[in-house]
């Protein structure tokens, strides 16, 4: 059913035979509804779905953290959005699988980000320690550390100051029990939050128990 808030003359919103009206960034549009099928879906449709349910999964749990962000403009998409078509990019076929290559991945584009990264694991996680150019570190304050943990398709974000040109911290996975891998990233924070760097891809690290077993 649609809705006619201006009149019978004016913009509508849902679907009026197989046209529907919405809204798209503050402007009126209308489309032709999408048509059902029962044709089977094609090798490569269905070879396309799994590609983008493994990007929407991997980046689901961040993508409210990523849209918290600046924009690296006034009228720049949604910072989620552009991650999408980034990953999207990053994928790689492993067989009849798709996987995302973890070290081609753009979480997020901004000005910059030049780290050295150093991870350490440790009981039940890792330290990390970023040094960056010294003609930097005037202008960077702090470090958003993003951590993908991809057997539970979830991520741990920590975030540090710069203490002198180095950042250090550790990521500890309360009470785990077991191991697994963990594919790390950094954002870097401009002074006063006007401006992010370019996400940077530290490495893979090991997770093992954080304590051991009675």
């Amino acid at each position: 059913m649609a809705k006619l808030p201006n009149g019978v003359l004016g913009n509508f919103y849902g679907k009026v035979g197989n046209i529907v009206g919405y809204t798209h960034k503050g402007q009126q549009c209308i489309r032709q509804a999408s048509r059902k099928t029962t044709k089977a879906p094609t090798e490569a449709q269905l070879a396309q779905r799994a590609r983008f349910s493994l990007v929407g999964r991997f980046l689901k749990p961040i993508n409210q953290f990523l849209n918290s962000l600046p924009k690296k403009s006034k009228n720049a998409q949604a910072r989620s959005s552009t991650a999408m078509a980034q990953v999207q990019r990053a994928m790689v076929e492993d067989g009849e699988t798709p996987r995302i290559d973890y070290p081609e991945v753009v979480l997020c584009e901004g000005y910059g980000g030049i780290f050295d990264a150093e991870l350490t694991p440790c009981p039940g996680g890792f330290s990390f320690r970023y040094t960056i150019p010294r003609w930097t570190r005037l202008m960077i304050e702090g470090i958003h550390v993003l951590v993908y943990l991809p057997e539970y398709e979830d991520w741990v974000i920590e975030e540090a100051r710069f203490d002198g040109e180095q950042v250090a911290g550790t990521v500890i996975l309360e009470d785990f029990m077991g191991q697994t891998s963990a594919e790390v990233f950094a954002i870097g924070k401009y002074c006063r939050g006007t401006k992010v760097t370019n996400s940077v891809y530290s490495g893979s690290v090991l997770i093992t128990a954080s304590t051991n077993p009675e």
